[in-house]
């Protein structure tokens, strides 16, 4: 008895919170993810933290409306090198401020959700099935496996790198040396890694293919909770190896826009799962796999 009380708290807190639960996941990720310079970035963390803080600046259209124009303006003054996910973000700070001038804010916020996730996944998918043969063949995994720092640990995780081989690497792909300098390190590949590179393209490829389906494709009525589990499971795995949270909040943000109303346990889904991307920020998982996290985190 005392466990079925507790269940029906919480799910008439979420039925509360429900309307609001996408955009403070999305305050929340502008707090743990600050955008921008310095001209944009002060702006941002205070709209975000008085959105947190205040229901009426959660839900006024001034707020997102002000949120649209820095997150857009992030992207101009980083053109054209701007990240992917920093496009969908204005997006959806644009669907937020447009929702809260319809009749129902929630179910047209959940519309755009499901689009803005949907077509996300589908030109990801188109990307590299049809338009990237270098994606395909592997090149893009066992490029970025080798030269992205970030990427270090899984590297020496899957293929059994250490610091001196991955260094070699680097420095080989690296952009072509000044003139006179002749000896340049070998290329350290190990099969293993080749194979990882194999299985991430394929993996990723077919995953985001699946989830636009699922996202823009209508399911029966029995099938409804199949893209959130879908994006659940992509969110939780990906981004356990994948070092760019930030992204994952978004789509776990966007993802809780299109629960139903009465789907508590979907929406306590999205919020134990932006928690534990919050737990990978802070304590990568392949660092924590090969044992060099520190004996004891410093006081503070």
């Amino acid at each position: 008895m005392a466990r079925e009380r507790a269940w029906q708290r919480f799910a008439r807190w979420q039925g509360a919170q429900g309307p609001d639960l996408a955009p403070r996941l999305t305050l929340l990720l502008l707090l743990l993810a600050p955008v921008g310079g310095w001209e944009v970035r002060p702006f941002v963390l205070l709209l975000a933290a008085a959105g947190l803080l205040s229901a009426g600046v959660l839900r006024a259209p001034a707020t997102w409306l002000a949120l649209t124009v820095l997150t857009g303006w992030r992207v101009v003054a980083d053109w054209p090198m701007s990240d992917n996910h920093a496009y969908l973000l204005g997006y959806w700070c644009l669907a937020v401020f447009l929702s809260r001038w319809t009749p129902s804010p929630a179910a047209a916020l959940a519309t755009s959700a499901r689009l803005l996730l949907g077509l996300a996944f589908a030109f990801a998918a188109l990307w590299k099935l049809a338009l990237s043969p270098d994606y395909l063949d592997g090149t893009f995994f066992r490029v970025w496996l080798l030269t992205d720092p970030r990427l270090g640990d899984l590297a020496s995780l899957v293929g059994g790198l250490d610091a001196r081989d991955l260094e070699a690497s680097r420095h080989f792909l690296a952009p072509p040396p000044t003139l006179g300098e002749e000896h340049l390190p070998a290329l350290v590949e190990p099969p293993a890694l080749r194979a990882a590179a194999r299985v991430l393209t394929w993996a990723t490829a077919l995953l985001e293919a699946a989830l636009a389906l699922l996202f823009l494709v209508p399911s029966p009525a029995r099938w409804r909770w199949l893209p959130h589990a879908a994006l659940l499971a992509f969110c939780a795995g990906t981004y356990a190896v994948a070092p760019v949270e930030s992204f994952g909040w978004l789509l776990l943000a966007m993802g809780a826009a299109t629960c139903p109303a009465n789907a508590a346990g979907l929406r306590g889904g999205y919020v134990a799962c932006f928690a534990l991307l919050v737990v990978y920020d802070a304590i990568p998982v392949t660092t924590a796999a090969l044992g060099r996290l520190p004996a004891a985190w410093p006081a503070g």
